[in-house]
Protein backbone atom coordinates (compact mmCIF):
# COMPACT_ATOMS: atom_id res chain seq x y z
CA UNK A 1 0.00 0.00 0.00
CA UNK A 2 2.84 2.55 0.78
CA UNK A 3 4.28 1.68 -2.10
CA UNK A 4 1.54 2.11 -4.36
CA UNK A 5 1.14 5.80 -2.37
CA UNK A 6 4.75 6.45 -3.25
CA UNK A 7 3.91 6.08 -6.88
CA UNK A 8 1.10 8.12 -6.50
CA UNK A 9 2.74 10.78 -5.16
CA UNK A 10 5.85 10.80 -7.30
CA UNK A 11 3.34 10.61 -10.13
CA UNK A 12 1.39 13.50 -9.31
CA UNK A 13 4.94 15.25 -8.79
CA UNK A 14 6.39 14.77 -12.36
CA UNK A 15 3.06 15.54 -13.79
CA UNK A 16 3.40 18.80 -11.99
CA UNK A 17 7.09 19.19 -12.91
CA UNK A 18 6.61 18.30 -16.69
CA UNK A 19 3.34 21.22 -16.60
CA UNK A 20 5.72 23.55 -15.24
CA UNK A 21 8.32 22.73 -17.78
CA UNK A 22 6.13 22.99 -20.45
CA UNK A 23 4.73 26.56 -19.19
CA UNK A 24 8.80 27.67 -19.56
CA UNK A 25 8.98 26.15 -22.78
CA UNK A 26 10.71 28.99 -25.23
CA UNK A 27 8.76 28.89 -28.49
CA UNK A 28 9.13 31.88 -30.64
CA UNK A 29 11.61 34.68 -30.07
CA UNK A 30 10.37 38.35 -31.49
CA UNK A 31 12.27 41.28 -31.42
CA UNK A 32 15.00 40.37 -28.69
CA UNK A 33 12.17 38.94 -26.51
CA UNK A 34 11.61 34.87 -25.51
CA UNK A 35 8.51 33.85 -25.86
CA UNK A 36 7.66 30.91 -23.47
CA UNK A 37 4.26 29.21 -23.78
CA UNK A 38 2.99 30.63 -20.14
CA UNK A 39 3.29 33.79 -22.60
CA UNK A 40 0.65 32.39 -24.56
CA UNK A 41 -2.12 30.51 -22.78
CA UNK A 42 -5.24 31.96 -21.87
CA UNK A 43 -6.35 33.62 -18.99
CA UNK A 44 -8.87 31.79 -16.71
CA UNK A 45 -11.18 34.87 -17.38
CA UNK A 46 -10.60 34.66 -21.13
CA UNK A 47 -11.40 30.38 -21.16
CA UNK A 48 -14.18 30.66 -19.35
CA UNK A 49 -15.85 32.96 -21.89
CA UNK A 50 -14.29 31.74 -24.68
CA UNK A 51 -15.89 28.37 -23.53
CA UNK A 52 -19.21 29.75 -23.30
CA UNK A 53 -19.01 31.65 -26.73
CA UNK A 54 -17.30 28.64 -28.41
CA UNK A 55 -19.28 25.54 -27.25
CA UNK A 56 -18.37 23.82 -30.95
CA UNK A 57 -14.45 23.49 -29.43
CA UNK A 58 -13.01 21.47 -26.83
CA UNK A 59 -10.61 23.31 -24.35
CA UNK A 60 -7.84 21.94 -26.31
CA UNK A 61 -8.64 23.66 -29.24
CA UNK A 62 -9.48 27.14 -27.35
CA UNK A 63 -6.17 26.86 -26.18
CA UNK A 64 -4.69 26.20 -28.94
CA UNK A 65 -6.51 29.03 -30.73
CA UNK A 66 -6.12 31.56 -28.34
CA UNK A 67 -2.04 30.67 -27.93
CA UNK A 68 -1.93 31.23 -31.99
CA UNK A 69 -3.43 34.95 -32.42
CA UNK A 70 -1.36 36.27 -29.03
CA UNK A 71 1.76 34.90 -30.69
CA UNK A 72 0.32 36.46 -33.74
CA UNK A 73 0.01 39.64 -32.07
CA UNK A 74 3.51 39.67 -30.24
CA UNK A 75 4.90 39.37 -33.66
CA UNK A 76 2.68 41.42 -36.25
CA UNK A 77 2.50 44.63 -33.23
CA UNK A 78 6.22 45.40 -33.34
CA UNK A 79 6.72 45.26 -36.74
CA UNK A 80 3.46 47.45 -37.81
CA UNK A 81 4.69 49.29 -35.37
CA UNK A 82 7.76 49.95 -37.47
CA UNK A 83 6.31 49.89 -40.70
CA UNK A 84 4.21 52.70 -39.60
CA UNK A 85 6.60 55.03 -38.68
CA UNK A 86 8.17 55.35 -41.67
CA UNK A 87 4.86 55.58 -44.07
CA UNK A 88 2.13 57.66 -44.07
CA UNK A 89 -1.04 55.78 -41.82
CA UNK A 90 -2.30 57.98 -39.22
CA UNK A 91 -5.43 59.02 -39.86
CA UNK A 92 -6.68 62.72 -40.23
CA UNK A 93 -9.49 64.41 -38.46
CA UNK A 94 -11.00 65.13 -42.12
CA UNK A 95 -10.37 61.66 -42.95
CA UNK A 96 -12.11 60.29 -39.65
CA UNK A 97 -14.78 62.41 -40.38
CA UNK A 98 -15.63 61.18 -43.67
CA UNK A 99 -15.83 57.95 -42.76
CA UNK A 100 -18.19 58.29 -40.18
CA UNK A 101 -20.63 60.33 -42.49
CA UNK A 102 -20.11 57.41 -45.27
CA UNK A 103 -20.83 54.75 -43.04
CA UNK A 104 -23.91 56.23 -41.03
CA UNK A 105 -26.41 54.04 -43.51
CA UNK A 106 -23.98 50.86 -42.58
CA UNK A 107 -24.59 49.05 -39.41
CA UNK A 108 -21.29 48.31 -37.05
CA UNK A 109 -20.38 44.48 -37.68
CA UNK A 110 -20.67 44.75 -33.99
CA UNK A 111 -23.37 47.04 -32.68
CA UNK A 112 -22.86 48.82 -29.57
CA UNK A 113 -25.37 47.36 -27.21
CA UNK A 114 -28.31 49.72 -25.80
CA UNK A 115 -27.39 50.06 -22.42
CA UNK A 116 -28.59 53.14 -20.42
CA UNK A 117 -25.33 52.98 -18.57
CA UNK A 118 -23.34 54.08 -22.08
CA UNK A 119 -24.29 58.03 -22.61
CA UNK A 120 -24.23 59.24 -25.99
CA UNK A 121 -20.66 60.74 -25.49
CA UNK A 122 -19.40 57.17 -24.72
CA UNK A 123 -20.79 55.68 -27.61
CA UNK A 124 -19.71 58.47 -30.06
CA UNK A 125 -16.32 58.06 -28.93
CA UNK A 126 -16.30 54.22 -29.31
CA UNK A 127 -18.02 55.19 -32.77
CA UNK A 128 -14.96 57.58 -33.67
CA UNK A 129 -12.29 54.81 -32.38
CA UNK A 130 -13.97 52.06 -34.76
CA UNK A 131 -13.55 54.45 -37.88
CA UNK A 132 -10.00 55.67 -36.86
CA UNK A 133 -8.98 51.88 -36.94
CA UNK A 134 -10.76 51.15 -40.55
CA UNK A 135 -8.92 54.46 -41.83
CA UNK A 136 -5.41 53.63 -40.68
CA UNK A 137 -6.39 49.77 -41.63
CA UNK A 138 -7.06 51.33 -45.22
CA UNK A 139 -4.21 53.71 -45.29
CA UNK A 140 -1.76 50.99 -44.04
CA UNK A 141 -2.83 48.59 -46.96
CA UNK A 142 -2.65 51.31 -49.47
CA UNK A 143 1.10 51.71 -48.28
CA UNK A 144 1.68 48.13 -48.60
CA UNK A 145 0.28 47.20 -51.88
CA UNK A 146 1.92 50.30 -53.43
CA UNK A 147 5.32 48.93 -51.64
CA UNK A 148 5.29 44.97 -51.95
CA UNK A 149 2.27 44.64 -54.30
CA UNK A 150 0.97 40.97 -54.48
CA UNK A 151 -2.34 39.09 -53.72
CA UNK A 152 -5.13 41.11 -52.33
CA UNK A 153 -8.31 39.64 -51.34
CA UNK A 154 -11.72 40.56 -50.10
CA UNK A 155 -12.64 40.17 -46.58
CA UNK A 156 -14.94 40.85 -44.29
CA UNK A 157 -13.30 43.44 -42.32
CA UNK A 158 -10.84 45.02 -44.93
CA UNK A 159 -12.66 44.58 -48.45
CA UNK A 160 -8.98 45.15 -49.48
CA UNK A 161 -5.95 43.10 -47.74
CA UNK A 162 -2.79 42.81 -49.06
CA UNK A 163 -2.13 39.51 -47.94
CA UNK A 164 0.61 39.20 -50.37
CA UNK A 165 2.07 42.45 -49.73
CA UNK A 166 2.06 41.26 -45.65
CA UNK A 167 3.38 37.57 -46.15
CA UNK A 168 6.55 39.96 -48.00
CA UNK A 169 6.34 42.10 -45.04
CA UNK A 170 6.85 39.21 -42.71
CA UNK A 171 9.46 37.20 -44.84
CA UNK A 172 11.60 40.49 -44.94
CA UNK A 173 11.46 40.90 -40.99
CA UNK A 174 12.05 36.88 -40.42
CA UNK A 175 14.76 37.08 -42.98
CA UNK A 176 16.16 39.52 -40.62
CA UNK A 177 16.22 37.94 -37.69
CA UNK A 178 13.65 39.92 -36.05
CA UNK A 179 11.45 36.65 -35.03
CA UNK A 180 11.39 33.41 -34.90
CA UNK A 181 9.49 30.93 -34.33
CA UNK A 182 10.63 27.35 -32.76
CA UNK A 183 7.78 25.55 -32.01
CA UNK A 184 6.70 23.65 -35.19
CA UNK A 185 2.87 23.60 -34.52
CA UNK A 186 2.27 27.36 -33.63
CA UNK A 187 5.06 27.58 -36.80
CA UNK A 188 2.23 26.22 -39.59
CA UNK A 189 -0.74 28.02 -37.62
CA UNK A 190 1.11 31.63 -37.89
CA UNK A 191 2.19 31.15 -41.60
CA UNK A 192 -1.27 28.91 -42.33
CA UNK A 193 -2.83 32.05 -43.46
CA UNK A 194 0.15 33.53 -45.64
CA UNK A 195 0.79 30.40 -47.41
CA UNK A 196 -2.63 28.81 -48.75
CA UNK A 197 -4.44 28.89 -51.61
CA UNK A 198 -6.21 31.45 -51.04
CA UNK A 199 -10.70 30.26 -51.79
CA UNK A 200 -10.65 32.08 -55.13
CA UNK A 201 -13.55 34.03 -55.73
CA UNK A 202 -12.07 36.16 -52.48
CA UNK A 203 -9.03 36.94 -54.58
CA UNK A 204 -9.12 40.53 -56.45
CA UNK A 205 -8.28 40.88 -60.45
CA UNK A 206 -5.10 43.05 -60.41
CA UNK A 207 -6.82 45.45 -62.34
CA UNK A 208 -9.73 45.51 -59.64
CA UNK A 209 -6.88 46.57 -57.08
CA UNK A 210 -7.52 50.45 -56.82
CA UNK A 211 -6.46 52.20 -53.64
CA UNK A 212 -6.78 55.41 -55.13
CA UNK A 213 -9.56 56.21 -52.57
CA UNK A 214 -10.98 54.72 -49.61
CA UNK A 215 -13.46 51.53 -50.21
CA UNK A 216 -16.21 53.53 -48.32
CA UNK A 217 -15.91 55.68 -50.52
CA UNK A 218 -16.40 53.83 -53.70
CA UNK A 219 -19.80 52.94 -55.21
CA UNK A 220 -21.44 49.86 -54.99
CA UNK A 221 -21.47 47.64 -57.93
CA UNK A 222 -23.74 47.46 -60.78
CA UNK A 223 -24.27 44.50 -60.34
CA UNK A 224 -22.96 43.48 -64.01
CA UNK A 225 -25.32 45.85 -66.09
Amino acid sequence: MTAVLLIAVASLLLSGYSLAADNFNRVARTFGRDIFIADLNPTDDELRMLKRSRQDLSDHQIISEVRSEKLGQLIWDPIRAEFDKTHDVKPTEAEIDVIIRAMEAIPLPFPLPDDPKISAKMKKEVERKIAESFVKDWKRSKALYEEYGGTVLFTHFNPMEPVGAMRKLLESHQAKGDFEIYDEQLKQQFWKYFLQDPIPWKVLPPDKVDYSEPWWLKKPPDGGK
